[in-house]
């Protein structure tokens, strides 16, 4: 909130601007993320049991769907 451009600080318009793409940013971001999950979770029946049976699986699942599956698929 005390950013400065060339010594100035940022008006409260531009401030707002900033968090508003950071919030937008995010919430796309965690749309994707979960829309391509379950698109893959549900083509894949072993994967599916596997997230269920195992409880250790869906942490390091997450990253994975984040390495492998960005591309949107609208």
């Amino acid at each position: 909130m005390e950013a400065e451009i060339d010594g100035e600080k940022l008006s409260d318009e531009e401030l707002a601007g900033i968090i508003v793409l950071l919030l937008l940013g995010g919430m796309d971001t965690t749309a994707g993320l979960t829309g391509n999950a379950f698109l893959r979770i549900d083509a894949d029946p072993a994967l599916r049991r596997r997230l269920i049976e195992d409880p250790d699986v869906p942490e390091s699942a997450t990253e994975e769907f984040l390495r492998h599956d960005t591309r949107c698929r609208g």
